[in-house]
């Protein structure tokens, strides 16, 4: 429905889903596994922003900001095969709290891939609409060698909403409403 130009429908799924956060976030608490709760924070934080409830979404991430800095600090810093998704995590949890420097200084530690966020934020930060082309492109690509589908949730955010926050950088309507308005006409 999001992706079809049937945002307001979805949108109580979207808060739905970030409600039903709630048992696995109290699970990871009790377990001390504070890694995948603080996952699970940032996958409710997404649900919020999809729900259009960007306040809430900016309010969960900002508080989970220290705690993804201080993960960065005791795992990546030593060993940053075990702290990848960590700083990964941290990238884009600045990038949609509008803090494109830092998430471009963390981003830039990432070795093993490209962080999406990062060339995001310095096409926003450094006004450059080549950028933020060069990683949609990227992000286009790499749905295609996973062959993801729009509802594949692989991580806390789905790279179809890489496209459509990219789509949406460039002042573009989503390429699924695109499909979706071709097949009116």
């Amino acid at each position: 429905m999001l992706y079809l130009g049937k945002k307001d429908q979805a949108i109580p799924y979207f808060l739905k889903a970030a409600e039903d956060m709630e048992r696995l976030i109290m699970i990871f608490t009790e377990k001390k596994n504070l890694e995948q709760m603080y996952r699970c924070k940032h996958i409710q934080a997404n649900y919020f922003r999809l729900a259009e409830d960007n306040e809430k979404s900016r309010q969960l991430l900002q508080e989970l900001l220290p705690a993804y800095i201080s993960l960065y600090e005791q795992i990546y810093e030593k060993n940053d095969e075990q702290g990848i998704t960590v700083v990964s995590r941290l990238t884009d949890c600045l990038f949609f709290i509008e803090d494109y420097e830092k998430s471009i200084y963390y981003g830039k530690k990432v070795r093993h891939w490209f962080p999406i966020s990062l060339g995001y934020a310095e096409g926003i930060l450094l006004n450059d609409e080549n950028r933020i082309v060069y990683t949609l492109n990227y992000v286009m690509k790499d749905i295609e060698s996973q062959k993801s589908q729009p509802y594949d949730t692989g991580s806390e955010t789905s790279l179809w909403d890489w496209v459509d926050i990219g789509r949406r950088l460039l002042g573009l309507p989503s390429k699924l409403d695109m499909l979706h308005l071709e097949e009116n006409i």
